[in-house]
């Protein structure tokens, strides 16, 4: 297979780069699905992060960013096979096993309070100041 098969259209069933992006495409989808299974368990996972602000699971803010629009069901079928193609034929810059943090989808993790604190202890500067916000709505406290 050469490099100008990803940039070609699909031919469809067996197509090498579905192929080849089918490994990659399953490990970002897992790790989709296992967000989505924590937040559905807020008595376990009572803490959510986007990038730079805890809230509590369940919150206002994040449950319209998870619910709103987003991937909530398993990908099966032909709704795989589409994905699988967009996926697949992205420019080779996006399929370099750095995707899943340039996509970071669903945009918060659920975390329990152990994982919390951890989240907030890694996002304390080397000078105690604080790099991270507390969501006004919900107020979560640790």
């Amino acid at each position: 297979m050469t490099q100008t098969t990803q940039s070609q259209e699909c031919p469809g069933k067996g197509c090498p780069a579905c192929a080849q992006g089918r490994e990659g495409l399953d490990r970002f989808l897992e790790g989709v699905n296992e967000r989505y299974r924590r937040y559905r368990e807020p008595t376990l996972y009572p803490f959510s992060a986007g990038k730079h602000t805890l809230h509590r699971t369940r919150c206002s803010t994040t449950d319209f960013e998870m619910w709103g629009g987003g991937l909530s069901e398993p990908l099966e079928g032909s709704t795989y096979d589409a994905v699988l193609m967009n996926y697949s034929h992205l420019p080779e810059q996006n399929r370099d096993g750095r995707f899943e943090s340039r996509y970071p989808y669903p945009a918060f993790l659920a975390m329990t309070e152990q994982e919390a604190l951890e989240w907030v202890k890694e996002r304390i500067g080397p000078k105690g100041g604080k790099k991270y916000k507390l969501c006004r709505i919900c107020a979560p406290d640790l």
